[in-house]
Order: C-alpha cells, then sequence, then structure tokens
C-alpha cells in the first residue's frame, strides 16, 4: 500500500489506505455523532486491515440495518464499518490517522438523522 497508515488507541488494529481520500464525511446520525467518528470511503478489499481482535456492532434501530461497526475490543476504537449485503464501498473512521492530514481534507456533511430508523 502506497497510502497512509492509522491505527486504533492500543495499537492492536492497523489498518493501510490505498491512497489518501479525496474528502471526509461527518455524519450527524445518532450513532456517529455518540462514536464521533469522520468517515472516508474506499472499496471493500482495497483497504489493508491487520491485527485484532475486532468486535462489530449492528444498529438495532435502524429499518433495514445496512451496515456493521467494526471496534478494536481491546481499546473500544472504532475502525472501520462494512456494508451489509450487496456494496461496493466501506467506511475507515479517518480519526485513527494521523491529524494534521485528516485535517488538512475538505469535510462533507450527511444528513443521517434524515434517515428513517424504528426505535426510541
Amino acid at each position: 500500500m502506497t497510502g497512509p497508515a492509522g491505527s486504533c488507541h492500543c495499537g492492536a488494529i492497523r489498518l493501510h489506505l490505498p491512497h489518501v481520500p479525496n474528502e471526509v464525511t461527518r455524519c450527524n446520525c445518532t450513532l456517529c455523532t455518540k462514536l464521533g467518528t469522520r468517515w472516508a470511503y474506499f472499496r471493500p478489499g482495497s483497504v489493508a486491515i491487520e491485527g485484532g481482535p475486532i468486535d462489530g456492532y449492528v444498529r438495532a434501530d435502524a429499518v433495514k440495518p445496512s451496515l456493521t461497526t467494526h471496534r478494536c475490543a481491546r481499546c473500544g476504537s472504532v475502525t472501520h464499518w462494512s456494508a451489509i449485503g450487496d456494496h461496493d464501498r466501506m467506511g475507515v473512521n479517518m480519526n485513527l490517522f494521523d491529524p494534521d492530514l485528516v485535517d488538512a481534507l475538505p469535510v462533507r456533511t450527511c444528513d443521517g438523522r434524515a434517515w428513517p430508523v424504528d426505535g426510541p
């Protein structure tokens, strides 16, 4: 991989990107807001994810869950999300990478609170 590398807080999980993303996305859905993530999107398989252990979480309040959020089982850092079903992208938590790199990227906002959910 020629792109940047990042890791969870404890270093047990390492991510290697294929390239620097063009932007990061800040989503205001209830999950992303609580996670404090900034996402960049890539094709599944183009990001090398090493180490572990990794836990997964699927939103129970979603009408039709579309992704699994993954985190380090040791330190709890959210590392990435993977799509449920036939989707051709994954999200990587850019907060795991060099802040100077990430802070220089344009930020796109996503109105995730407008998406339908069931629950409280």
